[in-house]
């Protein structure tokens, strides 16, 4: 009979196996005690919760209104209570915006509330004549829109700041873009009218010429003294606030632009695709394959949308929007019956309301910070390192375009980042972070050890 010995190496690779295991599986542990929430995941969840309105963040808060009209306002990192207003009457959708000094909102039935922030108390109420559609503050000016009308109230009292003005809603609620101290909004089967943020004395107005339809103007919106507006039948133009000058005119090939949206370089709009454009030349640059089921928000750099994708699948995800690359996506259903709201923006967070389920969700829009607190007998040291995986989305690009200038707003990379002359271990590298997770290193350290006594076995026979 063959007699099996263990060479010291073997004991000595089995023994490391055995504390490779052991090490990972108490590393394990502590990376699920401070594992950090990453983009996408949901933070909270408000649950048998109805809405009336689109949600609205604003200083840590979100406020929006419940179908019977009450105003509701939440903490944006628990989602718990503060307080609750009551307006007795419908609040739409877009009849809600917030501020430092005031919480608006408007009803169906002619009526628009002014609420403190910090508890809720009614500041003042005023009634308008028509059915609230939309509220936008600008400054300390309150803009609302009726059916086919548009106002200003003075945001700190209620006043009336100048009479309202005809304007068209025919297929969305009549909502304004400001920008140089001038308010922009659809007029008649084609046109635009601009008047004084001040006074509402008339500035200019324009006919598009060539909308295609009668009252066809749906999505408006501004940036750097530019108002970009959209139509039903997929016509997208680029005017000038300072003379109502159109600058360049765009046609996409899915008809029913819905909502316009502009940022630096770029506007966006939202039809049966989102598709993004050089604000400058009118020339698309990326299409993403997401349906918006409203209207789509921009903040720091970043396109959040909600809406339906290629596989009619509803989601919420964050857009870097230079490149089109998908930075994050929150799943929230499936199928094609499910309503969600506009996604309202903080800088971690996006809120967003699905009236199918009934709940409320902050989704994480960056990475949290996880914090390792080191003692010492002199200081207390506190490190903090984020991170986030980014995917990219299919892009559709039309025939002859060029590809997006990189927004030149965007952080830069870091010397630290280059990993074309750097060592194994670098300060702050993630490679290792990536790939030795305390799981990869239990898988190791059991294939060291089973290796070992398999070698040692298969060796003397």
């Amino acid at each position: 009979m063959t007699k099996h010995t263990l060479s010291r190496r073997t004991v000595l690779a089995t023994a490391s196996g055995i504390v490779a295991t052991t090490v990972s599986t108490r590393l394990s542990s502590a990376s699920n005690r401070n594992n950090p929430a990453e983009p996408g995941t949901a933070d909270w969840s408000r649950k048998n919760t109805t809405f009336g309105s689109d949600p609205v963040a604003q200083n840590g808060k979100v406020y929006f209104a419940d179908n019977s009209g009450s105003l509701l306002c939440c903490d944006a990192q628990s989602g718990e209570d503060e307080w609750m207003a009551g307006t007795n009457g419908v609040v739409p959708a877009y009849a809600i915006d917030a501020s430092d000094s005031a919480v608006v909102v408007g009803t169906e039935s002619g009526s628009v509330f002014a609420f403190d922030p910090s508890d809720g108390k009614e500041l003042w109420t005023r009634s308008v004549s028509g059915n609230v559609t939309s509220l936008q503050i600008v400054g300390d000016k309150l803009l609302f829109g009726l059916d086919g009308k548009i106002g200003a109230l003075d945001l700190d009292s209620g006043g009336s700041q100048w009479p309202t003005k005809e304007g068209n809603d025919t297929y969305v609620p009549l909502r304004a873009a400001v920008t140089e101290d001038t308010v922009v909004f659809a007029e008649g089967s084609s046109g635009l009218r601009a008047v004084g943020l001040d006074s509402g004395a008339k500035e200019w107005s324009v006919d598009l010429g060539d909308w295609d339809h009668e009252a066809s103007t749906t999505g408006i919106s501004s940036e750097d003294g530019a108002v970009y507006v959209g139509s039903q039948w997929g016509r997208l133009a680029r005017v000038e606030v300072a003379d109502g000058t159109v600058t360049w005119k765009n046609k996409l090939d899915d008809h029913g632009i819905t909502a316009t949206a502009a940022s630096g370089n770029y506007v966006v709009a939202a039809a049966s695709r989102v598709h993004v454009f050089s604000a400058d030349t009118g020339r698309r640059q990326y299409s993403l394959g997401i349906n918006p089921d409203r209207d789509i928000a921009i903040q720091n750099n970043e396109l959040v949308v909600a809406g339906l994708d290629d596989s009619e699948t509803l989601v919420v995800s964050g857009i870097k929007l230079a490149t089109g690359v998908t930075n994050w996506r929150y799943k929230v259903g499936e199928g094609d019956d499910e309503t969600i709201s506009t996604p309202a923006l903080s800088d971690t967070h996006a809120f967003v309301a699905d009236t199918q389920t009934e709940s409320l969700s902050a989704i994480r829009r960056v990475a949290e910070s996880p914090q390792t607190t080191t003692s010492t007998t002199t200081e207390t040291a506190t490190s903090t390192e984020s991170s986030a995986t980014t995917t990219e989305t299919p892009t559709t690009m039309s025939k002859g375009e060029s590809t997006p200038t990189p927004d030149p707003t965007e952080s830069k990379t870091t010397p630290d980042s280059d990993t074309s002359n750097r060592g194994f271990f670098t300060r702050g590298d993630s490679v290792l972070k990536e790939s030795l997770t305390p799981w990869g290193l239990t898988v190791i350290g059991f294939a060291v050890s089973v290796g070992s006594l398999l070698y040692q076995r298969f060796k003397y026979e």
